[in-house]
């Protein structure tokens, strides 16, 4: 070859290796510029990844072009994309959409290259020993470039690109897909970047726009830029109208509470730390909300405050629950008080009303000395009325329910009312056509009635109409004010309206708490209502009340129906029919009730034995020898009380007959083994004829 020739073709081999580079400079430029228009965050990363794969495949002429990711894990590498010619388009996989094609790092040829983040070029994959399970396949590729994704020595994913030729990928297709994949890695970076946000985003929205708790972010000046959709359940008020009205959270704070609210404000963007505070707000319907909030500083990138995220959580109802239950003790501690005082002020009543009955006999003849023992038997009934109150309301007064006939029994107390109302006031009675039979002491039906009535009549200064009405009711499961304490059913009701002034939400929310009285002082015990609700809640009913200022009230008590017929009341015996001669042991530990006791069982022929203790009981029993008929004992006594000793008696006396005195009834006197010994009970204070017809009662009976 002559040098002419030899330089011609070195010439011809430099132009085509010029060609060659300007081709797959042109192919390079081609695919970047492809992918700066796939460089917007706004682009899903299903679409960029689909594009960067059928842009590599096209241009370099793969049979196969695959992407692989790395996962959040980093210890394996999933495919998300991947373009072949038997396809139209790239297909793209969602995380773990396809299990066969995760790899761990140093598994497989992707996982390969993932873990020595090294390219890797195979001309035939035939004559390699490293693809001997890739061989298996029905067709194998023969060409094999693997290139990972790096961005600042960092993993990002891995391209594998795959051709049927042996051979195929070259030195220069390494040398391009090296540019093209420090771009596509970037890209990448990004969008997954983007995505990531994107998913912490979605997650955050997901969890405060399902949140129970209003979250808010106010500025520095307390305005609203940010609300959750749990401000409308407080405000009800829609999020938007939140922001869009800048003050609506700061207008609605409760007059009282503005101060704290923005005390609370300042002290977390001034302390640069949370704080707590309990504040209340006010609804657009005017409803007043208890909130419990948290408030932190919210920070800029300078690391100052620029706002305070608040979560409040509104606990209306364990508020709500928290005054319950402090009213529940509350009327718990006033009812042990009230059984703690009942047996000792029982005695003293007894003693009062007893002696003032034996006085009459010494009066006679002397008006004026009469006329000052009818004051102290009136104080004594009076002072056993208040004990019976609040025995009532604590629901600890011994029971002596009776199947009565309600309308018959209200009209006969009208009488009664008529006298207590005054001429200023009109009583209007409207009663039920059908009966009305309910199970109740008839003292405590009276107790009601008096307590509603005088407090409808104490309402109407100026006088008017007051109106007593009954009425069969069906309560249903929705019924108003039907406690879940009250099952569904029948009952009677019984209503007591007024004209009177009316209460407002605040008053009708304290009526039967007991010493609570709108009253002027001295003229009201407040514990009126708080005895009827008891004596109402002891028989199984329940009561409730509405109202509104200045158009009076209407106080309803409800009392399950039962189908027995009502019991009819026999004239009492006189005194003279009640006397006798039988044997009776007296214990009582009081020595002027126990005196008193004596006096009375003595006139009227008993023969009375007396001891000062059930110790003492018990060793007169042993030492006298004659019968004893009946054992009169009080139930609280030191060492033993009046149930233990009847039960140690009987024991050896089986006909003894017993009744127990008692001024309080506590747990025990409730309790089911004293009513199944069948023992009967009387309770303090007691007058001469009632302890005397009922001991007459228990020893004439079987």
């Amino acid at each position: 070859m002559t040098g002419k020739e030899k330089a011609g073709q070195e010439y011809a081999e430099a132009l085509q290796n010029v060609t060659r580079r300007c081709e797959r400079l042109v192919q390079i430029l081609s695919i970047l510029r492809e992918m700066d228009q796939l460089d917007d965050p706004l682009k899903g990363l299903k679409s960029v990844c689909c594009r960067i794969v059928e842009a590599i495949a096209s241009s370099l002429a793969a049979e196969n072009c695959s992407l692989f990711l790395l996962n959040d894990s980093k210890c394996e590498v999933q495919l998300r994309a991947t373009c072949s010619p038997l396809e139209d388009r790239a297909r793209y996989f969602e995380p773990d959409a396809w299990p066969a094609g995760k790899f761990k790092l140093g598994e497989g040829i992707a996982g390969s290259v993932a873990q020595t983040c090294t390219p890797l070029c195979v001309a035939d994959s035939s004559l390699d020993t490293r693809f001997v399970a890739l061989n298996q396949t029905a067709v194998a590729p023969r060409s094999l470039l693997c290139f990972p994704l790096m961005v600042e020595g960092r993993l990002v994913g891995v391209l594998n690109l795959s051709h049927s030729s042996p051979g195929f990928f070259t030195a220069e297709s390494e040398h391009t897909l090296s540019f093209v994949a420090d771009r596509a890695a970037r890209m990448l970076a990004n969008h997954l970047l983007h995505e990531r946000v994107r998913q912490s985003e979605e997650y955050y929205r997901l969890i405060l726009e399902t949140a129970a708790d209003a979250v808010l972010v106010l500025d520095k000046e307390g305005h609203v830029t940010s609300a959750n959709p749990a401000v409308e359940n407080i405000l009800g008020i829609p999020p938007q109208d939140c922001v869009a009205n800048r003050t609506t959270w700061a207008a609605c704070v409760h007059p009282e509470d503005v101060a704290p609210f923005r005390q609370h404000l300042e002290q977390v963007i001034a302390e640069k730390l949370p704080a707590t505070l309990q504040y209340r707000c006010i609804d657009i319907r005017g409803n007043v909300h208890a909130l419990e909030q948290r408030g932190c500083p919210l920070f800029d990138s300078q690391g100052e405050v620029q706002g305070v995220v608040c979560i409040a959580r509104d606990v209306s109802e364990r508020k709500l629950a928290e005054e319950e239950l402090l009213q529940a003790q509350k009327m718990e501690c006033v009812g042990r008080l009230a059984g703690g005082i009942a047996h000792d002020f029982n005695n003293l009543l007894t003693i009062i009303s007893g002696y003032g009955e034996v006085l009459h006999a010494h009066l006679e003849g002397m008006p004026e000395a009469l006329g000052r023992l009818h004051y102290i038997e009136e104080a004594a009934e009076r002072a056993g009325q208040l004990v019976k109150q609040l025995l009532a309301f604590s629901r600890k007064q011994v029971l002596q329910p009776k199947v009565i006939d309600l309308n018959l029994s209200l009209k006969d107390t009208t009488k009664m009312l008529r006298r207590v109302m005054g001429d200023d006031v009109q009583l209007v009675t409207h009663f039920c056509e059908d009966p009305a039979r309910i199970l109740i002491d008839p003292v405590h039906l009276t107790q009601v009635l008096m307590n509603l009535t005088v407090n409808a009549r104490d309402a109407m200064e100026a006088g008017g109409v007051l109106k007593l009405e009954t009425y069969l009711a069906e309560v249903g499961e929705t019924y108003p004010g039907r406690p879940e304490s009250c099952n569904p059913g029948r009952y009677a009701r019984i209503a007591v309206q007024d004209m009177g002034c009316g209460m407002s939400q605040e008053t009708q929310a304290r009526i039967f708490e007991p010493f609570f009285t709108t009253k002027l002082n001295g003229t009201g015990t407040g514990l009126g209502l708080p005895t009827v609700r008891g004596i109402v809640n002891q028989n199984g009913g329940f009561i409730t009340v509405e109202s509104e200022l200045g158009r009076g009230s209407t106080f309803s008590a409800y009392f399950p129906l039962v189908k027995e017929k009502a019991e009819t009341a026999a004239a009492p015996p006189s005194m003279a029919a009640l006397r006798g001669s039988e044997t009776v042991l007296v214990v009582e530990d009081e020595r002027a009730v126990r005196h008193l006791i004596v006096q009375m069982l003595t006139r009227q022929g008993f023969n009375v034995l007396e001891a000062a203790s059930a110790e003492a009981a018990a060793a007169l029993e042993k030492n006298h020898a004659e019968p004893i008929h009946l054992l009169l004992a009080d139930f609280l006594m030191p060492h033993m009380n009046g149930h233990q000793l009847a039960l140690q008696l009987c024991r050896n006396r089986p006909q003894l007959k017993v009744l127990i005195m008692s001024g309080y009834a506590g747990h025990s006197i409730a309790d089911q083994a004293l009513r199944e010994s069948g023992y009967e009970l009387v309770q303090k204070p007691f007058t001469s004829p009632e302890l005397i017809r009922r001991i007459r009662e228990i020893l004439d009976g079987p």
